[in-house]
């Protein structure tokens, strides 16, 4: 056998073992989706204005995200919040705004990596910090 020979064998059963362990073939998601919810919510000092709790829904679809607001029981209508948020995977970025507790839901395509969001409550309190990662 000679070393080319030997070389090609090689090549050949390196990529065959990687195609079918699925390294070089994309794939759908196995992971269920998931909630995460942001690590620190913004607090908001004034008594009247409950504070937006905020989280981001993963797994359902690759490079895709949505923000939402989790709601509690007795939550009211806070002032709004925008999200800030980068993809450090894809260098993505972009804002989103929720006006109150009721707002929809918002789908956000940052592509699959860690993904980091500023919460900012709209200069009446304390901002908040979320990260999670996007199949």
């Amino acid at each position: 056998m000679t070393a080319l020979n030997a070389i090609s064998r090689i090549g050949v059963t390196a990529f065959a073992a990687l195609t079918i362990s699925g390294v070089m073939m994309p794939g759908t998601v196995a992971a269920a989706p998931s909630t995460v919810p942001f690590q620190i919510d913004p607090y908001i000092p004034l008594v009247d204005l409950p504070t937006p709790h905020l989280g981001a829904m993963v797994g359902e679809e690759s490079g895709v995200a949505v923000l939402h607001v989790r709601r509690a029981p007795g939550d009211g209508n806070p002032h709004s919040a925008v999200v800030h948020w980068l993809s450090l995977g894809t260098g993505a970025y972009g804002s989103e705004s929720f006006p109150t507790l009721d707002a929809q839901p918002v789908t956000i395509r940052p592509g699959s990596g860690q993904v980091v969001a500023y919460v900012d409550p709209q200069a009446i309190g304390t901002p908040g910090f979320g990260t999670f990662f996007v199949p």
